[in-house]
Parts: C-alpha cells; sequence; structure tokens
C-alpha cells in the first residue's frame, strides 16, 4: 500500500486515480471502450488501417469510407472515388451545388452558353452575351459587357468611298457598285506610280485569239561540202508483168517532093573492077610476046590475054536530099506492172552552210490592253 498514492481511491468495481499519472506497467484487463477512453478494439486488420466510428459509441479499423470523408478504396481503380493528386480517369463531376471557381479551374457561374453569343469575364466569373445578328461586331464598352453593333451604325466603313477592288463574281456585293469602264482587259502588276490607269490597243480576246502567221522565209545558203560514198544496193530482179495494149493510129499522110540528087563522077581504076581476061586469035603468023598481058602463040592459034583487076570495092558520092512531110498517128500504148526491188542506198555525209534566215510577213499585234493595278499589304 505504501506504493500507491494517497490520492487513489478504491471501490468495488473501479480504481479512481485521481490526478496520479501512470507512466509505466502492463494491462492485465479487458478491453478499454470507447466510454472509458479506449478503442474498443484489440488490432488493428492491416497495415495502413484508418480508425473511425460507426456509431456514437463504437470504432472500426479499416478503409475510411465515402461516409467517414475517405474514398472508401485504397485504389484509384474501378468505382473508387478520387484520391488526393492527379486524378486521369475523372470523366465527370455532378452533384456540385456550389460552381467552382477560378481559382479551382472553374467559371465561378452557372450561366449557360448563349448560342451565337461571347464569353466575357466579369473579373470574378465568366458570363456570355446575348447572340448577335448577321455582320455585326463585338464591341468593347471597357469594364463593362461588350455589346454588338454594325459598322454603319457606329458610323464606320470598311473601306473608305471610291475604293477599287477585284471581285471574282458577277454582279457588285451589297454597298459595291460595278464599274463598266473597262472591259475585256489583262490586269498588269506596276510597283510604280501608273496603278488606277489602263493603256494598250487591242482587246484581250482579240490580241491571244488562234492566229496564223503569213509571209515568206528567205534562207542563205553556202555551197558546203557534200561527200558521196558508194554505199551498197541490192536488189531482186523482180517481176514485170504487162498486157500487149492496143495500138490504134491512122495511115497518116507523108507528103515529100523527089529533090535533087546526083552522083559525081567517078574513073575506075584496074583496082575497082573484077578480074577478067580479054580473048584474042593471031591469024596465020606466029609473033612473039612482046606486050604485057601478052602470050605467045603459034600461026593461027586462038587465046586469052592474063586475068587483070581487083575486084575493089567503091563508092559514089551523092548531093541533095527528097523533102517529107507528115506523120501517121499512134494511139494507146501496153500496160505495165510490177518492178524490180532495190534495197540499200549510198551515204551522204556533209552538208551545206545555212548563212541567214529571214521571215518577212504579217506581225501579230499583241499590244493587250491592260489595267494597271498594285499590290498593298494593311498596316
Amino acid at each position: 500500500h505504501g506504493y500507491i498514492p494517497e490520492n487513489v481511491t478504491w471501490g468495488t468495481n473501479a480504481l479512481v486515480l485521481g490526478g496520479t499519472v501512470i507512466t509505466g506497467g502492463t494491462w492485465q484487463g479487458g478491453t478499454i471502450t470507447s466510454a472509458y477512453g479506449g478503442t474498443g478494439l484489440t488490432t488493428f486488420t492491416a497495415a495502413n488501417n484508418a480508425l473511425y466510428s460507426t456509431s456514437a459509441s463504437v470504432l472500426a479499423a479499416g478503409t475510411l469510407p465515402v461516409l467517414a470523408g475517405g474514398t472508401g478504396s485504397t485504389t484509384n481503380a474501378g468505382t473508387a472515388y478520387a484520391l488526393k493528386g492527379a486524378n486521369s480517369d475523372i470523366t465527370s463531376i455532378t452533384g456540385l451545388t456550389t460552381a467552382l471557381s477560378v481559382a479551382q479551374g472553374g467559371t465561378n457561374s452557372t450561366g449557360t452558353p448563349t448560342a451565337g453569343g461571347a464569353g466575357y469575364g466579369t473579373g470574378t466569373a465568366h458570363a456570355y452575351t446575348a447572340a448577335g445578328t448577321a455582320n455585326q461586331i463585338l464591341i468593347s464598352n471597357a469594364a463593362s459587357a461588350p455589346t454588338w453593333a454594325t459598322l454603319g451604325g457606329l458610323g464606320l466603313s470598311e473601306f473608305a468611298a471610291t475604293t477599287a477592288l477585284v471581285f471574282y463574281q458577277q454582279t457588285a456585293p451589297t454597298g459595291w457598285t460595278k464599274s463598266t469602264t473597262d472591259n475585256d482587259k489583262a490586269l498588269r502588276v506596276v510597283s510604280g506610280t501608273s496603278g488606277g490607269t489602263a493603256g494598250g490597243s487591242v482587246a484581250f480576246s482579240t490580241a491571244f485569239a488562234s492566229q496564223t502567221p503569213a509571209g515568206t522565209v528567205a534562207v542563205g545558203v553556202s555551197a558546203g561540202t557534200l561527200a558521196v560514198s558508194a554505199g551498197t544496193l541490192a536488189g531482186t530482179i523482180g517481176t514485170l508483168a504487162g498486157t500487149v495494149g492496143t495500138l490504134a493510129g491512122t495511115v497518116g499522110t507523108l507528103a515529100g517532093t523527089v529533090g535533087t540528087l546526083a552522083n559525081a563522077a567517078f574513073t575506075l581504076a584496074t583496082t575497082d573492077i573484077p578480074s577478067h581476061t580479054h580473048p584474042f586469035n593471031t591469024g596465020s603468023s606466029i609473033s612473039p610476046n612482046t606486050g604485057a598481058g601478052r602470050a605467045n602463040t603459034a600461026n593461027g592459034a586462038t587465046g586469052t590475054t592474063n586475068a587483070a583487076g581487083g575486084g575493089g570495092s567503091h563508092t559514089h558520092t551523092q548531093t541533095g536530099a527528097p523533102g517529107i512531110s507528115g506523120a501517121p498517128g499512134i494511139s494507146g500504148a501496153p500496160g505495165i506492172s510490177g518492178a524490180p526491188g532495190i534495197s540499200g542506198s549510198p551515204t551522204l555525209s556533209g552538208s551545206p552552210t545555212i548563212t541567214s534566215a529571214t521571215f518577212t510577213g504579217t506581225a501579230i499585234n499583241l499590244a493587250v490592253q491592260y489595267c494597271d493595278i498594285i499590290m498593298c499589304t494593311k498596316n
């Protein structure tokens, strides 16, 4: 009893310690309930469990449920609620009754976006204007909500009056007047001071229509050198076939004069006459052969002289000729078809030199009419 403080009171079922602090020892009693400052538990089922109440007097250990401010899960998979930190699988947020602030990534507004309206900031939240109408622009009103307006209503215009532009359409757009001063002309981009002016003399469709120039070309050629090698010509006899055909003609008329033919005088020499002899009779006396061409004979004998003459030919010169005029007529001709085949050709090398070539003809006028334009960029 000497070890127990004096302020400790022993009762039948309780020990009142008063202000005494116990710093050591081993509890040998039963589980201390929450009514006596305990948990009513003797162990936790696993690591990382949370201690939470299931009623006004009972505690439990485990995964902290949603009703206790937890997620009901130890992972972020499945049907678990989002955990603290990054959550890539959140697809929607429902049940919010208070709009998320701008600082939280929200709009701080429950307003519905207006179809055709424009979003703007109020300074604390996102808001939307009413829908505008066609061709209106959004006008700032400083720190107040912007409003829709037309340029005409503001006394403004996209372009100054008399501004000229090119449009790729048939009719002028609203607010513009079609110019008919220039027609069938080309556009020429210039960088000088002629922008806004026109020039040329030939209509565009005329200048670029299909045209054929007419004229002559004069070519001057020097002799140059042309050399031909023998080459090789090879061919077949081929076949020539023809018909006799019909030749028809008239006798015609041949008329002529006898004319005059004259032969010049010609003296025959011994060599010009044929070889021959002459017979003779000596009578009753014998005479010796004392002359050329004579034979010795007895008295009263007969004989012939020795042969003389060469048998040579001779001619007679004629002068003059008869005259002939007229001719018979001949028509028709036999038919001939087919030809022998020839292949191969000699080789030609070298060429003459063309020294000049001049075209003389009708010129094509390409002075197309045009309008000078300039290109600009907005400041």
